[in-house]
């Protein structure tokens, strides 16, 4: 592999991070609301809180964007 072709792969790879990290931002939407209807397991819902607990409701920030 060059230069060019890592590039290249970076770029795709930046890109993909950037559709993947738009459909979660579709999905939360989508999950918003529907967490107990749709039964989701504990354990997803313990990362889910515990991700959570960083964001400030008040500032609308992340702990680590203050």
């Amino acid at each position: 592999m060059n230069m060019l072709d890592m590039e290249v792969a970076v770029s795709d790879a930046r890109r993909n991070i950037n559709r993947a990290d738009n459909l979660v931002d579709q999905m939360a939407g989508l999950c918003a609301g529907r967490l107990r209807i749709g039964r989701v397991d504990s354990d997803t819902l313990v990362l889910l809180k515990r991700e959570l607990r960083d964001y400030n409701i008040r500032s609308g920030l992340w702990k680590d964007e203050h």
